[in-house]
């Protein structure tokens, strides 16, 4: 047998909800079946070895998943077992120890246990009247606790060395989720430091008919929850900026529905006038980083969005824009709403880009697999450098910056073009182009689980 790591593929389990006790009780069924599948296998009969839910629960280091909620409570209930199931098993290990070497203290032990589980019923009259079913149940739950509070006894005597090997467990969440809350710190930060700025603030963009899409953009956490009319109204009202531009776009220039938006037309436009372009990043569909991607392209072809709306407008009878249209035409004339894209494209690609390329192979040297445990110096790098930025945020807007000097790996900008982009913006917007950068990249530091530090 082999001390390496390895990879086990466990198979692909539905649950019926998302709740925390569902998703624990499926892992356990899980376990439940690797257990018996060992069990009953030949090699464990050749062995002379079995699997049991103590050697599983001692095995169970941590968990990964995303930032739900339900994955976090998940882990949460995960750990929980591991403990409980530890403390049984040294507890019967101790138990066992106890009864060889002082067989009267075990009996009295015992007996103090029993007594404890018929004071508990309300009495021996109590106890007796109860259907034996219960009572089966309360034998149960006693030797459980006595195993438990023994296993307590025995954690709490070993050296610290032996006590966190045994009891180590380390939950982590995905790196792109942890960018995703960065960025959405960084606009949230942003949509408020308009008026600690003194500056007006981006033009309201509502639209009741895309609310979903938008929320789904600029709220992936949320998933599918539906929108009652308070709710409608409070986006419609809320949102505004670089964020919101970008989720309408997504739903007019690359709606997940293909009959809806403008689809074919779009790229054609865009392509006879710009071969090199691909298409509009999925805002509609909630990819991690399309926010980011579309406040460049937007801004890097800013003047053939607004040519492809108004050759729409004019091929209409009635010459006139929807209420989609004409809030992403009113966006891309506002100037804080550029600046906030600016904001968004360059945050995108001078930390978002860099760091997810880190992370999706082996490190900077890409020697080796990533793991999540040792990218605690990665991201305090991150935080270092968005504090280099609110010290100096023009760093970013200068012609003359070298990436090697002002990018958060030292390499070249992934898309230089839209950086060049970022700098055309801001040298049309002075007034709010030195400060807005800045309140961005506050948005990764006032929360603890963006990027944690071990």
């Amino acid at each position: 047998m082999s001390s390496k790591w390895k990879n086990r593929f466990a198979g692909i389990k539905s649950t019926v909800d998302h709740s925390a006790m569902i998703s624990k009780d499926t892992w356990l069924g899980l376990y439940g079946e690797f257990r018996d599948s060992f069990n009953n296998s030949p090699l464990a009969q050749y062995l002379e070895v079995s699997v049991d839910v103590y050697m599983l629960a001692r095995k169970l280091c941590g968990m990964f998943g995303d930032h739900a909620n339900g994955e976090k409570a998940t882990s949460v209930d995960m750990e929980g077992w591991k403990m409980k199931e530890i403390e049984k098993g040294l507890g019967k290990e101790e138990m066992k120890r106890v009864v060889e070497e002082n067989l009267d203290r075990a009996m009295a032990m015992l007996k103090g246990w029993e007594d404890w589980k018929i004071h508990h019923a309300g009495g021996l009259e109590a106890w007796n009247a109860l259907p034996a079913e219960q009572r089966a149940v309360r034998d149960v739950a006693t030797v459980d606790g006595m195993m438990e509070c023994l296993g307590k006894e025995a954690i709490s005597r070993l050296p610290p060395l032996e006590k966190r090997v045994l009891t180590t467990y380390v939950w982590t969440g995905c790196c792109a989720h942890k960018d995703q809350n960065s960025f959405k710190g960084g606009c949230v930060e942003m949509n408020a430091g308009w008026k600690e700025l003194n500056l007006p603030p981006p033009i309201v963009l509502a639209n009741k008919a895309n609310a979903v899409l938008v929320q789904k953009a600029l709220h992936p956490e949320r998933g599918d929850t539906p929108l009652d009319d308070a709710a409608i109204a409070a986006l419609e009202a809320s949102t505004f900026g670089g964020a919101k531009l970008a989720a309408l776009c997504g739903a007019l220039f690359n709606n997940k529905e293909a009959k809806k938006g403008m689809g074919d037309v779009y790229l054609a436009h865009m392509r006879a006038r710009h071969p090199e372009f691909t298409t509009f990043p999925k805002t509609s569909q909630t990819r991690f980083g399309s926010l980011g991607d579309a406040a460049g392209v937007l801004l890097r072809y800013r003047q053939a969005h607004l040519d492809i709306l108004d050759d729409a407008q004019v091929r209409k009878k009635s010459t006139a824009f929807t209420n989609l249209e004409k809030n992403i035409w009113l966006g891309l004339k506002d100037p804080s709403t550029l600046v906030e894209l600016a904001c968004m494209a360059a945050y995108h690609e001078s930390v978002t880009k860099p760091y997810m390329a880190i992370v999706r192979s082996g490190g900077k040297d890409n020697e080796m697999e990533t793991n999540m445990l040792d990218l605690g110096p990665l991201h305090a790098d991150i935080l270092v450098y968005c504090e280099r930025i609110i010290e100096e945020p023009n760093l970013l807007l200068e012609d003359d910056a070298l990436p090697l000097d002002v990018s958060f790996d030292g390499e070249d900008w992934p898309v230089p073009e839209v950086m060049a982009a970022v700098r055309d913006t801001a040298k049309e917007n002075l007034v709010s182009s030195a400060g807005c950068p800045r309140v961005f990249h506050f948005g990764p530091l006032p929360v603890p689980s963006t990027y944690p530090i071990p």
